[in-house]
């Protein structure tokens, strides 16, 4: 893609294993992989494999997610990284308690969809500056320039 952080852009490949294990994810969940248009299987197939097979299992336990298609993608376009895996962004708020409490929801759930690593240094980063105005919009816009961590 000419502008992967643009939505709908792709994140590169994930290679042969990781699409292995996104094929063995849909070969355990046969009706969600034929109710996906090439696109859906295309972006699994690309995207982190444990957050392609996490998003496969949630669509196939809901059970009434109309367009599946239409779910793994806004799935992969709103959090393109696990989002089981809290314990590094947990341990980095136990770090730095009053972080937790300046931010609202939607940053936290910006930190949670992005590389824990990053989350992490996002963290430090504005517990260590102390006087940014809106914290909030501080994680967002971090996330959206560097999702991955930085170095």
């Amino acid at each position: 893609a000419r502008y992967p952080h643009r939505r709908g852009g792709s994140g590169g490949d994930a290679g042969p294993e990781g699409s292995a294990q996104v094929d063995v994810a849909l070969a355990h969940c046969p009706h969600v992989q034929s109710a996906l248009d090439e696109l859906a299987l295309k972006r699994l197939r690309s995207a982190d494999p444990e957050r392609a097979v996490e998003i496969i299992e949630e669509v196939a336990s809901k059970g009434d997610v109309q367009n599946m298609s239409a779910f793994v993608c806004k799935a992969l376009n709103s959090f393109p990284h696990v989002r089981g895996k809290a314990d590094g962004l947990e341990q980095a708020f136990a770090a730095y308690p009053s972080v937790r409490e300046l931010l609202d929801d939607g940053a936290v759930a910006k930190l949670q969809g992005c590389d824990p690593a990053r989350a992490a240094e996002i963290i430090a980063d504005l517990a260590g500056k102390g006087d940014i105005r809106n914290p909030s919009a501080f994680v967002a816009t971090a996330v959206q320039m560097y999702p991955q961590k930085r170095g």
